[in-house]
């Protein structure tokens, strides 16, 4: 019966490690508009073209601030 237990553990685990590494790097890593390399949130310039990422920014707050 621990076998079980464990094992139903260890798979669950699993699956919401796997969700959680497929939906936190989003948060934290955005995407560029220009190339789509990902950028830490507090970057202004993406690190391989160069794009302007406050615009994207300051378009997700007045889009916030609209709704």
């Amino acid at each position: 019966m621990e076998h079980i237990r464990l094992g139903y553990l260890l798979i669950m685990t699993c699956i919401i490690l796997g969700i959680a590494t497929a939906t936190i790097p989003p948060l934290f890593f955005p995407k560029c508009k220009g190339c789509g390399t990902r950028n830490l949130i507090g970057k202004n310039k993406c690190k391989k073209c160069g794009y302007d990422l406050t615009e994207n920014f300051v378009s997700m707050m007045n889009h916030k601030e609209n709704n």
